[in-house]
C-alpha cells in the first residue's frame, strides 16, 4: 500500500475510534439517566404501594365501623 493509502486507512481509524469514544460517552449518559429514571419508578412504586396501604387501613376501620354499628342497631333493635 502507498503512503497515501497508509495515511488515509490510519485516518479513517482514528476517526472511527473518536466515534466509537462519542458513542461510549453517550452511551454512559444514557445509562446514568437510565438509572435515574428507574429510580424514581422505584420511588413511584413504593409510594403507590404505600398508598395503597393506608387505602386498605381505611377500608378495614371503615368495614369495622360498620359491623360495630350494625351490632349496636340490633342490640337496641332486640333491646326494644
Amino acid at each position: 500500500a502507498s503512503g497515501k493509502e497508509q495515511r488515509e486507512c490510519v485516518r479513517q481509524l482514528e476517526s472511527a475510534q473518536a466515534q466509537a469514544a462519542e458513542y461510549g460517552a453517550e452511551l454512559s449518559e444514557k445509562r446514568a439517566e437510565l438509572a435515574t429514571l428507574q429510580s424514581s419508578l422505584d420511588t413511584l412504586a413504593s409510594d403507590v404501594a404505600a398508598a395503597e396501604e393506608r387505602v386498605r387501613a381505611k377500608l378495614r376501620a371503615m368495614d369495622s365501623e360498620q359491623a360495630e354499628d350494625a351490632s349496636r342497631e340490633e342490640g337496641t333493635a332486640l333491646k326494644e
